[in-house]
């Protein structure tokens, strides 16, 4: 017998950092990269976990982006973190922490109201260049559309 309905994610869905040790503790936190509440919250937690910090190696944590489709750059800007998790993982916190700096400047519903997708894509790509060792067009390749219709770009399997 098959079940039916999506397929299932064939990697795990959150991005885990931190001490990484079965005995530590795990800390599962959901954020949107289009809310300023979010940001609040990853710009306390972020540093207190780098080397030196109050939870260096005190616990593992796990980011799970979650989309706010009401904010409708929301999704673009989870697609292009999941295009700098993919291309190069190591700087995905980075360039998470990049995106929630500039949120209140660039990408609030304000900023991107007369803006197409695309614009806003090419955008977070330029970001990406700045702040990951990727260059804008690799970040561009993974946020074009693909296919016919409603397929969506090479990570939109990553938010469905």
């Amino acid at each position: 017998m098959t079940a039916g309905g999506p397929p299932l994610p064939s990697e795990p869905l959150g991005y885990a950092w931190g001490a990484m040790v079965n005995t530590k503790p795990v800390i599962d936190i959901f954020l949107d990269l289009s809310c300023p509440f979010s940001a609040k919250a990853f710009h306390t937690l972020y540093p207190a976990t780098k080397a030196g910090g109050v939870l260096a190696d005190q616990a593992s944590f796990v980011l799970y982006n979650v989309v706010q489709p009401w904010h409708s750059q929301s999704t673009v800007m989870h697609e292009s973190a999941f295009a700098v998790r993919n291309l190069a993982p190591d700087d995905y916190l980075a360039y998470v922490d990049a995106v929630f700096a500039k949120l209140m400047t660039d990408f609030t519903n304000e900023a991107v109201r007369d803006e197409t997708r695309g614009q806003t894509a090419s955008r977070l790509a330029a970001l990406a260049e700045e702040t990951t060792r990727l260059s804008a067009s690799e970040v561009k390749e993974q946020l074009a559309h693909t296919g016919t219709g409603n397929d969506g770009c090479a990570v939109s399997q990553m938010i469905r």
